[in-house]
């Protein structure tokens, strides 16, 4: 601030003046004009939402979620042979369903002339959906599931191109036992067959 002075008088006049008396002036002059808003007493800030909010948890950190990891073997008829079958699974348990990526191995053998066995793995991704029921007050829980796969490792002559699979997943024997009927569409679209495994 520069203030310019005409004379030597109101350079003492300023000299008796504190700085502290003009701020209280303009204090009072800013209150007698702006409305009466600072009387009300001021408001709390809001909290953030608990850690329970659904609205800031992540999938796993609600208490209602799972997260299942299951290493499944099996066997399964393709087409006329019994082949083998080792499944990794990840899950996550929701209420009553569950959103599933399984890692399917089919292990296919063959013996040569030599009479020697030969390894075909054939692999499939799936993603499923599955449903808790409920069928009797009393009984325990069934989970019932549907997949869908598509082949992503190939050897043989088992499946041609493009191969996709769908399946529905049954429990058995208080759940020890699945059984699943398959549905396997390869050679792109052209070729239609069906399967059943059973998983332990």
């Amino acid at each position: 601030m520069i203030l310019i002075l005409d004379d030597v008088h109101n350079l003492k006049l300023l000299e008796k003046t504190s700085l502290d008396s003009v701020v209280r002036d303009l204090n009072k002059q800013l209150q007698t004009t702006l409305p009466s808003v600072n009387k009300e007493s001021p408001q709390k800030p809001t909290k953030a939402p608990a850690s329970g909010d659904a609205r800031y948890d992540l999938g796993l950190s609600r208490k209602n979620d799972k997260l299942v990891l299951n290493i499944g073997p099996g066997i399964g008829l393709i087409r006329n042979q019994l082949v083998p079958k080792l499944a990794l699974t990840a899950a996550i348990l929701r209420g009553d369903k569950e959103f599933s990526l399984t890692y399917d191995m089919n292990y296919f053998f063959e013996r040569s002339e030599k009479r020697e066995f030969k390894l075909y793995l054939n692999s499939f991704v799936e993603f499923g959906l599955g449903v808790k029921t409920l069928p009797k007050a009393t009984g325990p829980e069934i989970l019932q599931k549907i997949t869908i796969g598509y082949l992503v490792q190939s050897s043989g002559d088992y499946f041609g191109k493009n191969t996709f699979k769908v399946s529905y997943t049954y429990p058995l024997l208080k759940r020890a036992i699945k059984i699943v009927p398959e549905l396997y569409v390869t050679d792109n679209f052209g070729s239609v067959f069906p399967g059943v495994s059973v998983i332990f």
